[in-house]
């Protein structure tokens, strides 16, 4: 891995990059990081390359993205969310991760239920498609979370959580919620 001799490395900007969720995984050697801000090229790459990445889902994803599956209008986000969350899951021993701020992509319910590996998350920046019922109830399971962006906050689910998040000082999201 070129980036294992950082593994003292903080704070990493990827905004100006051109990453793909499979990058992510190149993250791991870099154990001290408590900040990540990525803006994917996901949405930019050819639908074919996309697929071939995606490849066969199995029996877990099918039933996790079921949502996405049965609307092929939504067969991009379907690819993006596949793909951001299987990368995002290369990061689970990134215990110190504070910031996490995913731009451009999607992540589905498998992504957001998985937060709690994260017990230091201050700031979460990142849009969630196909979420079943209690989801975002792992939220109440970040102690320290400071900041929510592109959470879907007008749900019935979510609302409740979050107004018990004892340090929540920003709320950022479309005016479509309120």
């Amino acid at each position: 891995h070129h980036l294992a001799p950082l593994k003292n490395l903080r704070r990493l900007n990827l905004s100006f990059s051109k990453v793909l969720p499979s990058d992510l995984i190149a993250l791991q050697p870099i154990v001290n990081l408590e900040e990540l801000d990525v803006t994917f090229t996901v949405f930019d790459e050819p639908k074919e390359n996309l697929e071939a990445q995606v490849g066969e889902l199995t029996a877990a994803e099918k039933s996790a993205y079921q949502e996405l599956l049965v609307d092929p209008q939504k067969a991009h986000l379907l690819r993006a969310a596949v793909l951001t969350d299987r990368g995002f899951d290369q990061l689970q021993h990134l215990s110190r991760l504070r910031t996490v701020r995913f731009i451009n992509t999607v992540v589905s319910g498998v992504s957001i239920q998985r937060l709690n590996r994260y017990p230091k998350l201050e700031r979460l920046e990142l849009v969630a498609v196909a979420c079943p019922p209690n989801t975002f109830q792992v939220l109440g399971q970040l102690p320290e979370i400071r900041e929510l962006s592109w959470i879907p906050f007008s749900s019935t689910e979510v609302l409740p959580t979050i107004t018990n998040l004892q340090h929540l000082e920003q709320i950022e999201r479309g005016a479509e919620d309120l």
